[in-house]
């Protein structure tokens, strides 16, 4: 996974202002992705949560419901909305490499990867429309459905909270917002490299998604 991971991040990097960081930030921010999605069929597991539907996809779901909870106060919204931006980019170029989908293709316990792709889009941009309204202005995420995605988005958080939250322990309890905001805003004024004619680059301050 990781030697595809620097394959395909090495691709994308390809004119960039510095490709060695762009492809670590790549093959780093997959992986946590991957790792939360992995992370969601263990609890299933252990916990015998109930998964109706796909497994595969509600774990997809739950990744993204972790990140966005924004459990971390070292890092901004901004910061976990490119980890989900490059989780993305990974899901839209295997479905544009994998070519039409065959009969194993369908058969397959995971949904095609360009509706994986879609999911995720609806997830980043229904649980902040506000913020990541480019999404849709870009036209990344067709208008129809996001039209749906606030409350799609909603039902599926408050559903893996009602699931994950009688077995937290009372020190990961989710935290209300308080004085650590500065740490948070003094994170998203640091400085980052200039963007450059690579798509994919990121100042490090603004939606990654503006572009």
């Amino acid at each position: 996974m990781i030697d595809s991971l620097l394959q395909m991040g090495q691709a994308l990097s390809k004119g960039s202002s510095d490709p060695k960081a762009l492809t670590i930030e790549f093959v780093r921010d997959n992986l946590r992705f991957i790792l939360l999605h992995e992370s969601g069929h263990a609890l299933i597991d252990l916990l015998d949560l109930p998964a109706v539907g796909r497994e595969e996809d509600s774990v997809d779901q739950l990744a993204a419901v972790l990140l966005l909870t924004h459990a971390d106060d070292s890092e901004t919204k901004n910061d976990i909305t490119r980890v989900l931006q490059l989780a993305s980019v990974w899901f839209k170029v295997n479905s544009q490499s994998s070519g039409s989908p065959d009969v194993a293709s369908f058969a397959d316990e995971h949904s095609l990867d360009a509706q994986r792709y879609f999911n995720l889009l609806c997830m980043v941009y229904g649980l902040d429309p506000k913020d990541n309204g480019a999404i849709v202005d870009n036209g990344m995420l067709p208008k129809e459905r996001a039209a749906r995605c606030p409350d799609e988005a909603s039902k599926i958080s408050r559903s893996w909270a009602r699931l994950l939250l009688p077995h937290f322990s009372p020190r990961f309890q989710p935290k209300s917002d308080d004085g650590n905001a500065n740490a948070s805003q003094q994170n998203a004024t640091t400085s980052q490299p200039a963007a450059g004619a690579n798509p994919l680059e990121w100042d490090g301050k603004s939606n990654p998604f503006s572009k």
